[in-house]
């Protein structure tokens, strides 16, 4: 009898600390956790992201201009034999002669291929490549013997090509048909055309 009273003080007990344990609990009020927004936007970005295609941007076409060089007559001789070595600083063109492409493409031209006689050789022919570095517009006066070979007062605005470095082509550019003739070619074709006629010009593209 003695251990039947025993054991039911002691489930008392237990239900006693059991109540208590879960009325503390209950008055205890909860904290709410901050939310993780960066974590949860990298989520939802995830879940959301829509596959675009991808858009290639298109590279600029790299331009060459193609030139006869003046008579040598016309020229000083050092300026001349710069040409031949292909050792030249400088190019320049009237504005005019280039007039059926926009400014934009001049200002964009990357080489340079000028078309000279050689000695016991009437037709010209480009043998060298040349980077340009920089290109400016200014009047014909303004040019030093230096930049053009001789000095000329006029006000004609004429393109000022300053020349970096050149490389001698495999195969000399031919082909150049009358004594002064220029376009704007695209570089990349010089790797298999090597003819001045047969080079497509670009001035169609000039004003689009």
């Amino acid at each position: 009898m003695s251990s039947s009273l025993a054991q039911k003080t002691a489930h008392l007990k237990w239900l006693r600390a059991l109540r208590s344990a879960r009325a503390s609990v209950a008055d205890k009020p909860t904290t709410k956790q901050d939310c993780d927004c960066k974590a949860w936007l990298s989520q939802q970005a995830k879940k959301q992201s829509i596959h675009k295609p991808r858009v290639l941007e298109a590279k600029p076409v790299e331009l060459v201009l193609l030139a006869s060089a003046a008579p040598k007559a016309q020229r000083d001789g050092q300026y001349n034999r710069r040409f031949e070595q292909g050792t030249a600083d400088w190019y320049h063109i009237p504005v005019r002669s280039l007039q059926d492409y926009s400014d934009k493409q001049v200002q964009a031209v990357t080489y340079l291929a000028i078309g000279t006689t050689q000695a016991g050789v009437a037709e010209r022919s480009a043998t060298h490549l040349y980077a340009v570095a920089s290109v400016q517009q200014l009047s014909r006066h303004m040019l030093t013997v230096e930049q053009s070979g001789r000095l000329v007062a006029s006000e004609e605005p004429y393109w000022l090509f300053e020349l970096s470095r050149s490389v001698v082509l495999a195969a000399p550019i031919i082909d150049f048909t009358r004594p002064f003739v220029a376009k704007l070619a695209r570089a990349n074709d010089l790797l298999h055309t090597h003819s001045f006629t047969a080079l497509a010009d670009v001035k169609e593209n000039a004003h689009v």
